[in-house]
């Protein structure tokens, strides 16, 4: 009977290995059927979520199962999970280890392994020395010691640790032969994870600092930290995984701009000595026959209205680098394109934005930027209806002015979330027709979830949404407006 089971499980494997989403869809979830490597990357994406806080080992027990099922009871209120229910977790992580540049570290001289963000961490020339090596994040939130000694010099950074947590609070700690461990939340809210292990005559010591916006990082961090050398967080390309992430082919449902809408055209270039554009949003060389709006996704991905993209030979940015178009939806009239310029800062766009009737808006883009020059603009208004003129379900009508050139810009609410990206404006001529009156701030723009769904589509990576609410009144917070960039197009 035994045998028939494994039998029946290999078949399963296989199957699954060469299955797309929609099989996967209907299976329930079991970690019998992934192998040692695709069972580490579940752990590091449940570690980086914040669901799992334990080694990196690819020992699937009861522990993972119950982060994992913890994690889909959060997120999608599912007690069974399914292998559908991991391609969030999975596509989160998944951008966390390129945008950050994730790779497993073995040390020579200690015999240890660990994973380590090169992106994300740079030499902290202030706190090393002949013994010690140290890395700080651009936020100073989150940072990295190594330290090499004897066990009295190890102890004080656990001794630190214990002794300045915040009160009211039970320091972890554990010590084991050759092996000591010891994680607080210390007094000015920072948590403080420290690890020592004997590597012979000295001890090889982990001491990590990092605000709770950094946590999921810590964990995948402390968690990697193992004897002997340990493969990187890459996923697998012909395993269970990757066809958990592979994009079902579904057709696109989405109608075209009725005839009573329309896109904006795209704001056509002037003669340079019109332009007073700043000297970081000046038109690249050459002769753009046009322009639009972009914002960043991710570190190299940007999403735009695909009516900016139609015809260019050539797509550029302000300062020169190439675009590349991904993938297009002219139904949608969404375009993904990618980047040779890496970006800091980038829009989260997230499954749990939902846009609402009677919010508060901004709309961000470059419109007329050739004529007038004068950079980003901003535009606040209302959302005036949850579907399109023609009842489209893919459309929001918005009452923010907008102009040609605002195509493809951000829509974000109070929150600083995306909801939706400019793409159309009322057709006045067909109103004024037909009603006998001319229409005023009737805009569109795509909503966040068909957003979403395109992007998911096209296989393009994206963090969710981890923006922090903001004032509109108050101004725009410099990481939304530095992720917002004009698009210029060369036919």
């Amino acid at each position: 009977m035994r045998v028939i089971v494994l039998l029946c499980l290999l078949m399963l494997t296989f199957g699954l290995r060469n299955a797309d989403a929609q099989v996967l869809n209907q299976t329930e979830f079991d970690a019998r059927l992934l192998s040692f490597q695709e069972k580490r990357i579940v752990q590091a994406a449940l570690a980086f979520s914040g669901d799992y806080n334990g080694l990196l080992d690819g020992a699937w027990g009861k522990a993972s199962q119950r982060s994992l099922e913890r994690y889909t009871l959060r997120h999608l209120n599912t007690v069974k999970p399914a292998f559908a229910d991991l391609h969030d977790l999975l596509q989160a992580f998944e951008v966390e280890r390129r945008v950050n540049g994730w790779r497993i570290v073995y040390t020579e001289s200690s015999g240890i392994s660990s994973a380590f963000p090169d992106r994300l961490l740079s030499p902290d020339a202030a706190h090393e020395s002949a013994y010690t090596s140290a890395w700080i994040s651009a936020d100073g939130r989150f940072s990295l010691v190594l330290a090499y000694g004897a066990l009295n010099e190890a102890l004080t950074y656990h001794d630190y640790a214990y002794s300045h947590a915040r009160a009211g609070t039970q320091p972890y700690q554990s010590i084991k032969p050759g092996r000591i461990v010891t994680s607080s939340d210390l007094s000015n809210g920072i948590f403080d994870y420290v690890r020592s292990d004997d590597i012979g005559a000295i001890y090889m010591t982990f001491s990590i600092l990092a605000g709770a916006e950094h946590a999921g990082r810590v964990a995948l961090m402390s968690g990697s930290i193992q004897r002997g050398r340990s493969t990187d967080l890459t996923l697998p390309s012909d395993g269970v995984l990757a066809a958990v992430l592979r994009p079902a082919p579904t057709p696109s449902i989405a109608k075209a701009p009725s005839i009573a809408e329309q896109p904006f055209a795209a704001a056509s270039s002037p003669s340079p000595a019109l332009s007073e554009a700043e000297p970081n949003e000046s038109a690249p060389a050459g002769t753009p026959t046009g322009s639009g709006t972009g914002f960043y996704i991710n570190n190299t991905d940007l999403v735009t209205a695909a009516h900016v993209v139609a015809g260019c030979a050539a797509l550029k940015l302000a300062d020169g680098s190439v675009l590349q178009v991904l993938a297009e939806d002219d139904a949608l009239d969404l375009a993904a394109l990618t980047s040779t310029r890496r970006s800091a800062v980038w829009l989260g766009v997230g499954a749990s934005v939902t846009p609402k009737l009677g919010e508060t808006v901004m709309a961000l883009g470059y419109p007329y930027l050739g004529n007038l020059g004068q950079g980003l603009t901003a535009t606040n208004g209302n959302i005036s209806a949850l579907q399109g003129i023609d009842g489209s379900k893919d459309r929001i009508m918005i009452s923010a002015p907008v102009q040609p050139g605002n195509s493809g810009g951000p829509l974000i609410n109070s929150a600083g979330g995306v909801v939706g990206v400019v793409v159309s404006r009322v057709n006045d001529m067909k109103i004024l027709e037909s009603t006998g009156t001319l229409p005023q701030n009737m805009n569109f723009a795509v909503s966040v979830q068909p957003l979403n769904g395109f992007l998911s589509g096209a296989g393009v990576m994206f963090p969710r949404s981890n923006t922090q609410p903001i004032d509109l009144g108050a101004g725009i917070p410099d990481q939304i407006t530095a992720a917002v960039v004009p698009i210029y197009c060369y036919q």
